[in-house]
């Protein structure tokens, strides 16, 4: 049903990693969590996915947490988490690279997403970016000194 399969033949290299994350970064970086625009973090992980190289499954009209939820629920998935590791290569948070995937525990104010992880990409540098209820919702942020926090990984464009 899910399976991740890549465009590339071999793995990137941290450059490609990089120039595909920055790309991605600079279309969503000014965009707000938006339920309802479509704007949020598994949108965000989609396009991330796609840009390091993944043929990922389409992507379901989320407009909502509640959406989100039935959307875990219809494709056999308890959390987020569960999905992502039947997509791609789980990896310990440490040994992330530029583009990997990361989420964090969602934090209680996260706009009607409680029990939903706040899936981010890594920089390569220890810094996660995401809607995190840390740094606020009007923005993608940066958010520095997370790694502790992260609930797993995954590699992407490999």
């Amino acid at each position: 049903m899910f399976s991740a399969r890549y465009r590339h033949r071999a793995p990137l290299s941290l450059a490609q990693r990089a120039a595909a994350t920055r790309r991605v970064l600079a279309v969503w970086r000014e965009r707000p969590l938006d339920w309802r625009a479509r704007r949020h973090c598994i949108a965000l992980a989609h396009a991330q996915a796609r840009a390091m190289g993944h043929r990922v499954p389409a992507l379901p009209s989320i407009r909502s947490p509640r959406a989100a939820r039935r959307a875990l629920d219809a494709r056999g998935f308890a959390t987020v988490e569960a999905m992502m590791d039947a997509l791609f290569a789980p990896i310990a948070p440490a040994m992330m690279l530029a583009g990997d995937i990361c989420p964090l525990p969602a934090e209680p104010d996260s706009g009607g997403a409680a029990g939903l992880a706040a899936v981010c990409i890594a920089d390569g540098m220890g810094n996660l970016f995401g809607w995190h209820g840390a740094t606020g919702f009007s923005r993608l942020s940066e958010i520095k000194y997370a790694l502790a926090a992260c609930t797993g990984a995954w590699r992407l464009g490999e």
